[in-house]
């Protein structure tokens, strides 16, 4: 399923929504649960969730990054274990991390709901954007979890995998299949034919 939200900054190519101009930074999540266990040995990591990229997935990232595209991680898992995944890869993305302190609750012991989960991670996207100079109008947001919808909605180009859910994929300028069936990889293909 392809969908457009036509404007003035976007193009159609072969049915596909595409920004007029390449974007200068792409933010993706790679959180997985099913990293396997010899990996994580390796890594000395305990964490639930933690990146993981498949070798294609990381070849299309440096791609983007050899072509001067900024790449920013969204995950649940701390910076430590984001650059350590990360660099056995080759990347070196901006880690935007949710922090284990906001995933188990706040201070006082109330959890921190998803809504609230998604709307910070969107707010560390736009100043990221801002620290660097780039407008919100030149990012690509590839939506793979519902964690990733309001970042989505805040980003000039949205691509959601059906793994985003409804609302992502229903605000999303293109969707692909899930991550498991290609739509990341697929995703990032487009990214670069941009």
């Amino acid at each position: 399923m392809f969908n457009c939200a036509f404007s003035a900054s976007k193009r159609t190519r072969a049915g596909i929504c595409v920004p007029s101009a390449a974007p200068l930074l792409v933010a993706l999540c790679a959180d997985d649960d099913l990293v396997p266990a010899y990996e994580r040995r390796m890594l000395n990591l305990s964490s639930c969730k933690i990146p993981r990229l498949a070798s294609d997935e990381s070849v299309l990232l440096a791609e983007l990054a050899a072509r001067g595209t900024q790449l920013a991680l969204m995950t649940e898992a701390s910076h430590g274990a984001a650059r350590a995944v990360c660099a056995r890869r080759g990347i070196s993305p901006h880690i935007l991390s949710d922090g284990e302190a906001e995933i188990k609750g706040s201070a006082h012991g109330a959890p921190v709901s998803r809504r609230a989960r998604a709307a910070r991670r969107a707010e560390r996207l736009a100043l990221l954007c801002c620290e660097k100079g780039v407008p919100l109008s030149r990012i690509a947001v590839v939506a793979v979890s519902p964690l990733d919808c309001a970042a989505l909605m805040e980003a000039g180009w949205g691509i959601a995998l059906w793994s985003a859910g409804y609302e992502a994929c229903h605000a999303a300028d293109v969707v692909f299949p899930a991550r498991a069936e290609g739509g990341l990889r697929r995703a990032l293909e487009l990214i670069l034919a941009a």
